[in-house]
Protein backbone atom coordinates (compact mmCIF):
# COMPACT_ATOMS: atom_id res chain seq x y z
CA UNK A 1 0.00 0.00 0.00
CA UNK A 2 1.21 3.44 -0.76
CA UNK A 3 1.21 6.32 1.74
CA UNK A 4 -1.60 8.17 -0.09
CA UNK A 5 -3.90 5.17 0.29
CA UNK A 6 -3.07 4.90 4.00
CA UNK A 7 -3.76 8.64 4.50
CA UNK A 8 -7.08 8.35 2.64
CA UNK A 9 -8.13 5.35 4.70
CA UNK A 10 -7.14 7.09 7.94
CA UNK A 11 -9.08 10.23 7.04
CA UNK A 12 -12.12 8.14 6.09
CA UNK A 13 -11.98 6.26 9.40
CA UNK A 14 -11.65 9.53 11.32
CA UNK A 15 -14.68 10.97 9.51
CA UNK A 16 -16.74 7.86 10.26
CA UNK A 17 -15.71 8.07 13.94
CA UNK A 18 -16.59 11.77 14.03
CA UNK A 19 -20.04 11.13 12.56
CA UNK A 20 -20.60 8.35 15.10
CA UNK A 21 -19.59 10.59 18.02
CA UNK A 22 -21.76 13.46 16.75
CA UNK A 23 -24.81 11.23 16.42
CA UNK A 24 -24.26 9.87 19.93
CA UNK A 25 -24.09 13.42 21.31
CA UNK A 26 -27.28 14.36 19.53
CA UNK A 27 -29.25 11.42 20.89
CA UNK A 28 -28.04 11.94 24.46
CA UNK A 29 -28.99 15.64 24.30
CA UNK A 30 -32.51 14.82 23.18
CA UNK A 31 -32.81 12.23 25.95
CA UNK A 32 -32.51 14.97 28.61
CA UNK A 33 -35.98 16.31 27.81
CA UNK A 34 -39.25 14.61 26.94
CA UNK A 35 -42.74 15.98 26.49
CA UNK A 36 -45.34 15.24 29.14
CA UNK A 37 -48.87 14.63 27.89
CA UNK A 38 -51.49 16.96 29.36
CA UNK A 39 -55.21 17.60 28.99
CA UNK A 40 -57.03 20.90 29.07
CA UNK A 41 -59.53 20.75 31.93
CA UNK A 42 -61.17 24.04 30.96
CA UNK A 43 -60.62 27.59 29.83
CA UNK A 44 -62.32 30.49 31.55
CA UNK A 45 -62.50 34.24 30.95
CA UNK A 46 -64.86 35.53 33.59
CA UNK A 47 -63.56 34.46 37.01
CA UNK A 48 -61.61 37.33 38.55
CA UNK A 49 -58.48 35.51 39.66
CA UNK A 50 -55.12 36.93 40.60
CA UNK A 51 -52.74 36.99 37.62
CA UNK A 52 -50.10 34.28 37.76
CA UNK A 53 -49.03 30.71 37.16
CA UNK A 54 -50.04 28.14 39.75
CA UNK A 55 -49.09 24.51 40.40
CA UNK A 56 -51.74 22.55 42.30
CA UNK A 57 -50.44 19.32 43.83
CA UNK A 58 -52.61 19.14 46.95
CA UNK A 59 -55.88 20.45 48.34
CA UNK A 60 -53.91 23.08 50.28
CA UNK A 61 -52.61 24.52 47.00
CA UNK A 62 -56.14 25.58 46.02
CA UNK A 63 -55.87 28.46 48.51
CA UNK A 64 -53.55 30.23 46.02
CA UNK A 65 -56.53 30.79 43.71
CA UNK A 66 -58.54 32.78 46.28
CA UNK A 67 -61.92 32.22 44.60
CA UNK A 68 -64.34 29.71 46.13
CA UNK A 69 -66.42 29.19 42.97
CA UNK A 70 -63.34 28.51 40.88
CA UNK A 71 -62.00 26.13 43.52
CA UNK A 72 -65.33 24.25 43.56
CA UNK A 73 -64.98 23.64 39.81
CA UNK A 74 -61.71 21.81 40.53
CA UNK A 75 -62.62 20.12 43.82
CA UNK A 76 -63.44 16.76 42.19
CA UNK A 77 -59.89 16.35 40.86
CA UNK A 78 -57.69 13.60 42.35
CA UNK A 79 -54.47 15.41 43.22
CA UNK A 80 -52.87 12.23 44.55
CA UNK A 81 -52.39 11.08 40.94
CA UNK A 82 -52.36 14.30 38.97
CA UNK A 83 -51.07 17.85 39.02
CA UNK A 84 -53.11 20.82 37.83
CA UNK A 85 -51.48 23.81 36.20
CA UNK A 86 -53.39 27.10 36.17
CA UNK A 87 -52.31 30.15 34.15
CA UNK A 88 -54.21 33.41 34.58
CA UNK A 89 -53.53 36.50 32.47
CA UNK A 90 -53.96 39.95 33.92
CA UNK A 91 -57.37 41.62 33.73
CA UNK A 92 -58.29 42.59 30.16
CA UNK A 93 -60.77 45.25 29.08
CA UNK A 94 -62.29 43.21 26.25
CA UNK A 95 -62.73 39.70 24.93
CA UNK A 96 -60.48 38.09 22.35
CA UNK A 97 -57.69 37.12 24.73
CA UNK A 98 -56.74 33.55 25.58
CA UNK A 99 -53.96 31.52 27.12
CA UNK A 100 -52.67 28.29 25.60
CA UNK A 101 -50.20 25.77 26.98
CA UNK A 102 -48.15 24.60 24.01
CA UNK A 103 -46.00 21.93 25.67
CA UNK A 104 -44.82 20.56 28.99
CA UNK A 105 -41.23 19.30 29.03
CA UNK A 106 -39.81 16.91 31.60
CA UNK A 107 -36.18 17.92 32.05
CA UNK A 108 -33.57 16.45 34.37
CA UNK A 109 -34.18 18.78 37.34
CA UNK A 110 -37.38 20.62 36.44
CA UNK A 111 -40.56 20.65 34.41
CA UNK A 112 -40.87 23.47 31.87
CA UNK A 113 -44.35 24.66 30.91
CA UNK A 114 -44.35 26.54 27.61
CA UNK A 115 -47.36 28.74 26.99
CA UNK A 116 -48.48 31.72 25.00
CA UNK A 117 -50.92 34.51 25.66
CA UNK A 118 -52.99 35.32 22.61
CA UNK A 119 -54.52 38.73 22.04
CA UNK A 120 -56.92 39.99 19.38
CA UNK A 121 -55.45 41.39 16.19
CA UNK A 122 -55.91 45.08 15.44
CA UNK A 123 -59.39 45.57 14.02
CA UNK A 124 -60.82 42.28 15.40
CA UNK A 125 -64.36 42.51 16.74
CA UNK A 126 -64.28 41.77 20.48
CA UNK A 127 -66.81 41.78 23.28
CA UNK A 128 -66.90 44.77 25.60
CA UNK A 129 -66.34 42.95 28.88
CA UNK A 130 -63.74 42.69 31.61
CA UNK A 131 -62.03 39.29 31.16
CA UNK A 132 -59.43 37.20 32.98
CA UNK A 133 -58.11 34.69 30.42
CA UNK A 134 -57.38 31.45 32.26
CA UNK A 135 -56.43 27.90 31.31
CA UNK A 136 -56.34 24.83 33.55
CA UNK A 137 -54.60 21.63 32.47
CA UNK A 138 -54.03 18.29 34.15
CA UNK A 139 -51.03 16.03 33.81
CA UNK A 140 -49.59 13.06 35.66
CA UNK A 141 -48.33 13.90 39.16
CA UNK A 142 -45.11 15.91 39.13
CA UNK A 143 -42.86 16.69 42.07
CA UNK A 144 -40.04 18.58 40.36
CA UNK A 145 -39.72 22.34 40.30
CA UNK A 146 -42.03 23.83 37.64
CA UNK A 147 -40.86 26.73 35.46
CA UNK A 148 -43.36 28.62 33.29
CA UNK A 149 -42.10 30.17 30.04
CA UNK A 150 -44.30 32.65 28.16
CA UNK A 151 -43.74 32.58 24.41
CA UNK A 152 -45.83 35.63 23.57
CA UNK A 153 -48.04 35.30 20.54
CA UNK A 154 -49.61 38.26 18.82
Amino acid sequence: MNSNHIKSTTILLLLVALVYVMSACKSSASATSENIAFQTVFKDNFTPLQEGCFVLNSAQDFAQLKDENFIKRLSNRDLTNETLLVIVQKQRNSGGYSTEITSVENKKTQVVVNYKENSPAAGDMTSAAITYPTVVVSLPKITKKVVFKNHAAR
